[in-house]
């Protein structure tokens, strides 16, 4: 999500201005009333002392603006090294020296940390100082409130021994004393502008987010219409304090893109309608994405445009989009929405654009056109190497195609292709990014943790891939590592919904039906009633309890499944909605209605190119609906023995075990009615082959549920 940053250091001219008033001030002070400097016993050729406040600001600026250098060996575990093959490139890191092959440091935020506290105490002694002009007051008030603010961030992540509250509290009255001055100073109005913004940020930090809300729009209102750079900054502090709250967040971003747009800011509108879109997604309003969605798509630049933000727009709108049409079943459109995401990344690549996005950390500059436009914005985007991570995982999962061996099946291949170097450093992969000096060190603990997270979601990935494809032996496994990455990175608790919804398909697939339907309640406690995911882990609850078995011998059963059924058929997960047409056919006592259902329940699972779903709903299909002749019906039975081999273990000859052994013993009888004994005995083999494999399954399920 994009958002503004405001300035991380006073303005440079205001630090000339500093310098220049204390070295005048001080040559005055230096050189005796009524005396002439000539006759001074100082030899001529030695110069005047510096004095002690200019030296303690820009101290303090070169303390907060050195720490940054350590922040890219705070963001990046231990586990993680250099590579030690020569034909691999480390990646740089910045440091004050310049460029410089990335190193460990264990003491990494320890030392960005105390840099800061150092700045910071330089900018509370300049404020002690007496005989201060009210443009020192307010720089060194607006360095320290800067500074604070970033430490402030790590509250509660670090072990310094920083007093939190003291600090607080000196923060808050530093920015208010400075506000005053910048009120009563009109040529200080711009220094004024970044302390709003803070103060804004300080009374949101203390959980008072309807006076923190109030506060912006006072600031917004007295702002002229003029100074829209300042407004904008605002205008995104009121959405970010707004993103819990859905009608206020609405509100403000109405407003917000109503004043842009009459702006003609083109990139300010499109920041405005992706930050919408996200939390679309996030908040799950679904029937609000498609014209969400087509907002962006209107706001798109056609002029062939090839800077930073134009890139990096269209890159983030198209892979949203592309998990929406996934979402919906469409994997003709996602296949060449990716196709043009990898084109338009590929393309930044190749101009650069990636490689300054990843020196500073993703932060750009847009630019406000117009006479009256003022400064520009820093706006942080997704950092390259996170945005290529999430490339590669929408692919994943908006595209779940478990066909095939293991070099050619689409999902283990892209899975293997981010995790092929997430160990190393190389250069332009998974840990490859940098810092600015507006980033602050809880920004380092940011990428270590969305870095981790993503980690965590492709192995969950990986899961249901091998899960689906009877791997058991290296599910439990990859599950183990799993829990290892998320407890080390305190990630844990936001996966543990889908950690435990997959332990339950697992052993659900595995036969363990307690160990599945323990698991299945658990997620039930995690997760929000009546939501998407609720109704997956209530179908699954009702299938491994066996309450969809001989449902025309309990009618409140009976109208319990439909219920479950009729919210699924009625959803926009197409994969949720095929699964349920499939329900709903076994509901059916019509056997034409029912092949109706269950023919529509194939045709999204096709089009969505679910094959795992097409591959069960196919089965039911052979075994219920068997339609033609003797040949027709083995065409039938050995498709679907063959969807079965493809589905996982094309290299044992297994393939999925239960499927492959129910496919495997009707061919087997077909083979012999039909008097083909060669056929028959090799049909045989594999059903043994499918017997050894489900015992070795047995074995597994009742270790791990010991």
């Amino acid at each position: 999500m994009e958002r503004k940053r405001s300035a991380a250091i006073p303005s440079e001219d205001v630090a000339a201005s500093i310098e220049h008033e204390h070295i005048k001030r001080s040559r005055y002070q230096d050189t005796p009333p009524n005396s002439d400097a000539s006759s001074s016993s100082t030899p001529a050729c030695l110069p005047p002392a510096l004095p002690v406040l200019p030296l303690m600001y820009h101290a303090a600026l070169a303390a907060a603006h050195h720490a940054h250098f350590h922040f890219i060996q705070a963001a990046i575990p231990p586990s993680i090294v250099p590579p030690t093959d020569p034909s691999l490139v480390n990646m740089a890191m910045l440091t004050a020296t310049g460029p410089q092959p990335f190193r460990h440091d264990p003491a990494a935020q320890s030392k960005a940390v105390a840099l800061l506290m150092y700045a910071l105490d330089l900018f509370r002694l300049g404020l002690g100082m007496t005989g201060l002009s009210d443009r020192e007051k307010v720089a060194f008030g607006s360095g320290f409130a800067t500074v604070a603010m970033k430490v402030l961030a790590l509250a509660g992540s670090h072990t310094a021994p920083v007093d939190w509250a003291r600090l607080q509290d000196d923060l808050g009255a530093v920015v208010e004393r400075s506000l005053v001055i910048c009120r009563e100073n009109s040529y200080l109005r711009s220094a004024g502008h970044a302390l709003e913004l803070i103060h804004t940020r300080i009374v949101c930090r203390q959980h008072k987010l309807n006076q923190g809300r109030k506060l912006v729009r006072q600031y917004i209102a007295s702002t002229s219409r003029h100074e829209v750079a300042h407004r904008y900054a605002l205008h995104f502090q009121l959405l970010e304090s707004a993103e819990n709250d859905l009608d206020e967040f609405q509100s403000a971003a109405n407003a917000f893109e109503a004043e842009a747009s009459a702006n003609r800011h083109v990139a300010i509108v499109q920041v405005i309608r992706l930050v919408r879109l996200r939390a679309s997604f996030v908040q799950r309003m679904w029937d609000a994405v498609p014209f969400l969605l087509d907002g962006c798509a209107q706001c798109l630049d056609d002029d062939g445009k090839h800077d930073a933000w134009s890139m990096a727009f269209e890159s983030q709108y198209l892979l949203l989009r592309a998990l929406y049409e996934g979402r919906i079943g469409d994997d003709a459109s996602v296949k060449a929405i990716l196709k043009r995401v990898y084109a338009v990344m590929d393309l930044a690549s190749e101009l650069g654009v990636h490689r300054d996005l990843r020196r500073n950390g993703g932060v750009l500059e847009l630019h406000l056109p117009g006479e009256d436009a003022g400064r520009s914005l820093l706006v942080q985007t997704t950092p390259p190497n996170v945005l290529w991570a999430l490339a590669f995982l929408t692919a994943i999962v908006s595209r779940r195609d478990f066909l095939g061996p293991d070099k050619s099946c689409r999902n283990l291949t892209h899975i293997q292709s981010m995790k092929e170097f997430e160990g190393v450093t190389r250069a332009d992969e998974l840990w490859d990014t940098g810092f600015s000096a507006v980033h602050g060190p809880a920004d380092a603990l940011l990428i270590h943790r969305v870095l981790a997270a993503l980690r965590a979601e492709v192995m969950l990935e990986e899961v249901a891939v091998l899960t689906w494809r009877s791997r058991f032996d290296d599910v439990f496994p990859l599950l183990d590592a799993l829990l290892d990455l998320t407890r080390e990175h305190d990630s844990l608790v936001t996966l543990a919904p889908q950690i435990a919804l997959l332990h339950g398909y697992i052993f659900h697939l595995m036969g363990s039906a307690s160990a599945a339907e323990r698991y299945y309640r658990a997620v039930t406690l995690m997760i929000r009633p009546n939501s998407e995911l609720g109704l997956a882990v209530d179908i699954n609850l009702a299938c491994v309890r066996g309450d969809m078995e001989q449902l025309g011998q309990d009618s409140s059963r009976r109208r319990r499944i439909e219920t479950l059924a009729d919210k699924g058929r009625l959803s926009g997960n197409a994969n949720l909605r095929s699964a349920c047409l499939f329900i709903d056919s076994l509901l059916d006592d019509h056997r034409a209605s029912s092949k109706r259902k269950l023919t529509l329940s194939y045709e999204v699972a096709h089009k969505s190119n679910n094959t795992a779903l097409r591959a069960l709903v196919f089965a039911f299909t052979t075994a219920i609906h068997v339609y033609g002749n003797n040949e027709k019906q083995m065409k039938q039975l050995e498709a679907g023995w063959e969807l079965a081999r493809l589905l996982g273990g094309v290299e044992s000859g297994v393939g999925m075990s239960a499927l492959g052994l129910w496919y495997g013993v009707k061919l087997r009888d077909r083979y012999r009615m039909e008097g083909q004994l060669d056929k028959q005995a090799e049909m045989q083999r594999h059903v043994d082959a499918h017997l050894r494999r489900i015992d070795r399954i047995k074995f597994l399920a009742r270790m791990r549920t010991r």
